[in-house]
């Protein structure tokens, strides 16, 4: 410990003591980011554009995956948000967007436990206000002690070296093992490709191979230990939108909501609403930086209603990060930063990044910000969104149709079968593990 640090004592000198005991799927998740060993290609050029990052959580009981989410861009709250949202949601439509799949990717619901590192992107009040609101305990493992979450370690693990090792463009995990392999040279998968054998080595080969220490598939260890009917679900994607989207509290006025600079939402809702309290009104407001396509107000009783962007062209699919770039050219321009200028903006740039593609020498640094303005995160980007509104199996568009739903106007309700006791009151836990 004096010469080498705690951190290399612990490592070397710990004992397994059996670990944590779970007792039933969605008992306790855990969730991490990684790096993928790939380096990607472009889907026109089949230029590289470098290697991107996924968030995932994953089921302690049953090792089943939740959820996953795909990015260029760096970790941070909205990789941890929209890994939420595919794990809590359905993957109801999985088989339309991948027929290629055999299976269906059953594992999902709201989880009692989620355990997560010391990321800045895990220490934010975001994250805790989400897990209040859907009556999760937030759980963080202590520092340099990755064997508190060692299922999800290990499941990153397997990620790569089971399948992104033997698919061409590898960086594999070190250089060691990478030799003279030309990474960059061998690269030809596409970034929609990635996803398709993401999407299809968790459904069909992850969870259909038996875990060594449960003895059985995944996804039978699922079926086997839990009722669809005893999934927590939210009352809607709306309020789970709300739950998880980032919270301002803004002014609504004649032309609506201005989230950001020359960013408007509007809709007949908050028209009459603004009508009958005055230009005075401030209200509540949930979004999600992945996609400014609409927000999450929070309504004169509490309840969550979506509002469309005022320029729906230009903010379907549109991160926020996206909406500063094509910002900075119209100002760059001299332009009035209005509707028909910032579309045109946004037109133009994915012209000179195509134009950029194609150009020799340039390092895979610049193609990879190049990637994230190109990639979209849409709705229609997403594969576990439901067509109605309600997410659970037989639920309906209103909250007052599931009577055990506890009362009052919260922004995200929990829904659990009716022949079920209710919900005792819910009080929010944040804990920090402390090592051995």
């Amino acid at each position: 410990k004096a010469r080498f640090g705690q951190a290399t004592a612990d490592n070397r000198f710990r004992s397994a003591m059996g670990g944590m005991v779970v007792r039933s799927p969605l008992e306790r998740a855990e969730i991490d980011h990684t790096c993928l060993d790939l380096i990607v290609v472009d889907e026109k050029s089949g230029s590289p554009l470098g290697r991107p990052y996924i968030t995932a959580c994953i089921d302690c009981h049953t090792r089943c995956i939740l959820g996953m989410w795909v990015s260029f861009d760096p970790p941070s709250y909205e990789s941890v948000a929209q890994c939420l949202r595919h794990a809590i949601l359905p993957k109801t439509n999985l088989r339309e967007r991948f027929p290629e799949t055999t299976n269906e990717w059953i594992a999902h619901g709201v989880m009692r436990t989620l355990v997560v590192d010391n990321g800045l992107e895990f220490h934010s009040n975001a994250l805790e206000k989400a897990c209040l609101e859907l009556r999760i305990e937030l759980e963080y493992a202590a520092r340099k002690s990755g064997w508190l979450k060692g299922a999800i370690e290990r499941y990153l693990g397997s990620l790569n070296r089971s399948m992104l090792h033997r698919v061409p463009g590898t960086t594999f995990s070190n250089v060691l093992h990478k030799g003279e392999y030309a990474s960059v040279a061998n690269a030809g998968v596409r970034y929609s490709t990635l996803k398709q054998l993401l999407v299809k080595w968790v459904v069909d080969i992850y969870h259909q191979s038996p875990h060594p220490k449960l003895g059985k598939p995944r996804d039978e260890v699922w079926r086997e230990n839990l009722d669809p009917l005893d999934i927590r679900y939210p009352a809607d994607i709306d309020a789970l939108d709300a739950a998880i989207g980032r919270a301002k509290r803004l002014r609504l006025t004649h032309k609506g909501i201005e989230l950001f600079p020359e960013l408007f939402y509007n809709s007949i809702e908050l028209a009459d609403w603004r009508r009958r309290a005055g230009n005075a009104l401030r209200v509540e407001v949930a979004y999600s930086t992945a996609d400014l396509a609409s927000i999450i107000v929070h309504g004169e009783d509490g309840s969550p209603i979506r509002v469309p962007s005022t320029n729906p062209e230009y903010a379907t699919g549109l991160t926020l990060w996206q909406h500063e770039k094509c910002r900075e050219l119209v100002l760059h321009r001299r332009q009035e930063a209005d509707s028909e200028n910032l579309l045109l903006a946004k037109h133009d740039l994915r012209e000179m990044i195509d134009l950029e593609f194609k150009k020799a020498g340039a390092t895979r640094r610049t193609h990879k910000r190049l990637a994230r303005f190109m990639e979209q995160h849409g709705s229609a980007q997403r594969h576990d969104a439901p067509t109605k509104r309600g997410v659970g199996p037989g639920t309906s568009a209103t909250r007052a149709s599931d009577p055990a739903a506890p009362a009052g106007p919260q922004s995200c309700e929990l829904r659990v079968p009716a022949t079920n006791a209710a919900i005792p009151r819910f009080t929010p836990v944040v804990r920090k593990q402390e090592k051995p």
